[in-house]
C-alpha cells in the first residue's frame, strides 16, 4: 500500500471570484460537479469561459483524475479525449500521476469502490455539505498492483459497464415490444 500524495500531485480545480458565466466564444471550458455525476465528460455540454492567467498546472491533460471533494458522492473519473484549454472548478481536486506505476483508469476505478468510499465517509467533514479535503484525500491508501493486473481490472470493469448498458437497452427495447403487443390488442 502507498499513500495518494506519494504517487501524485493533487491540486484544487481553478478558483472563481464569482459565478461562472457562460460565453459562447469562451477559450476555456469548464468543468464542474455536475459534469461528472455519471463518471464521464460530455465535452460538448461545458460551459465556455475567458479566463485570464491560469497556472499551466491547472489546464487539464488527458490522463488526468478529477476527484468531486463535495457532495455526497466522492467520486473520480479520469480525463479521456479533452479538447484542450479545460480547467475544472475547485470543487474538483485534479490528480496528477507522477510515475507511470500505476495507471489512472485504475487509480479512479480503485478510488469509486467501497473500502476507498468508507475511508472517504470515515474522514468527511461538515454536516450539510459533504467535505473531503486535501489532507484526507493525500492519505487515502492505494494497493500496489503489476500494471499487468491493472490492465486486467481495468478491462473487467470495461466489461462489466458495456454490460450493463446492454442490459438497460435490452429491458427498453422489451417493454417498447411488451407496449405494442398489448396496444395492438386494445
Amino acid at each position: 500500500m502507498v499513500l495518494l500524495k506519494d504517487i501524485a500531485e493533487i491540486t484544487s480545480g481553478f478558483l472563481f471570484r464569482s459565478a461562472i458565466k457562460p460565453v459562447s466564444d469562451g477559450k476555456h471550458c469548464v468543468i464542474q460537479i455536475k459534469d461528472t455525476s455519471n463518471n464521464i465528460i460530455d465535452w460538448a455540454k461545458l460551459s465556455r469561459v475567458n479566463i485570464d492567467g491560469v497556472r499551466e498546472n491547472l489546464v487539464l491533460r488527458n490522463g488526468d483524475i478529477l476527484f468531486r471533494s463535495r457532495g455526497d458522492k466522492n467520486t473520480a473519473v479520469v480525463i479521456k479525449d479533452c479538447p484542450g484549454n479545460c480547467v475544472a472548478a475547485s470543487q474538483l481536486f485534479i490528480i496528477r500521476l507522477k510515475e507511470q506505476v500505476f495507471l489512472p483508469d485504475y487509480l479512479a476505478w480503485y478510488m469509486n469502490q467501497k473500502p476507498a468510499q468508507r475511508y472517504f465517509d470515515q474522514n468527511a467533514r461538515g454536516s450539510y455539505i459533504r467535505l473531503i479535503n486535501k489532507q484526507v484525500l493525500g492519505l487515502l491508501k492505494v494497493s500496489v498492483l503489476s500494471l499487468e493486473v491493472q490492465k486486467k481490472i481495468i478491462k473487467v470493469h470495461q466489461l462489466s459497464l458495456k454490460e450493463k448498458q446492454l442490459v438497460t437497452k435490452i429491458q427498453e427495447k422489451r417493454e417498447q415490444l411488451i407496449d405494442t403487443v398489448m396496444l395492438r390488442k386494445i
